[in-house]
């Protein structure tokens, strides 16, 4: 297990850990690449207030999945404009149609396989451990619910029926604060 290894198999893990929590989210049935989204992002210190929590955690996986890969393919200091040029190529963009989101998504993939190639074999994680990521990415994606219901942004219920199907028979609302007192229907 070489230090080069090691490094591919780190960001290799950080890539699928990010895209864990996008396919969660865009299964429960959140749009990533919105108008919305996209315009959150440009303003400097406060976009993060005109975007929801579930597209906070999309811009925040996306940002370190690109920031995983350009730290392995280049090796150099990464700057903003470098991780927002790589979300460009990989990550659904306001305006792209569904094959091209389908493309971005293969080339993460293809992206990915090629960092983990890179650790020659170790970054293979267990499936206990990649069940319990899945399991804490959807308690993140449950938190940002309840934050959002609190704050009156309504919750699709293509989104709750995908939570609570997916939950394993674990209530993912479970020790979340304020999910008890959240009105659902």
């Amino acid at each position: 297990f070489t230090g080069e290894q090691a490094k591919a198999a780190c960001y290799s893990e950080r890539m699928k850990g990010a895209e864990d929590i996008l396919d969660i989210l865009e299964e429960g049935g959140f749009e990533s690449g919105t108008l919305q989204q996209k315009l959150a992002e440009k303003v400097p210190h406060v976009g993060n207030y005109f975007a929801t929590e579930p597209q906070q955690l999309a811009m925040q996986a996306a940002n370190d999945w690109s920031s995983a890969y350009l730290r392995q393919v280049s090796g150099a200091t990464i700057t903003a404009a470098d991780v927002a040029d790589n979300n460009a190529v990989f990550f659904p963009q306001s305006g792209d149609g569904p094959s091209v989101k389908a493309a971005k998504k293969l080339a993460r993939e293809a992206a990915y396989n090629a960092v983990a190639t890179m650790s020659g074999g170790k970054h293979k994680i267990t499936m206990k451990d990649h069940e319990r990521m899945k399991s804490d990415a959807r308690k993140l994606i449950a938190k940002a619910i309840v934050e959002d219901r609190k704050n009156g942004q309504t919750v699709s219920d293509k989104t709750m029926n995908f939570i609570d199907s997916n939950s394993q028979n674990v209530n993912v609302f479970e020790g979340v604060p304020g999910a008890d007192q959240i009105k659902w229907d």
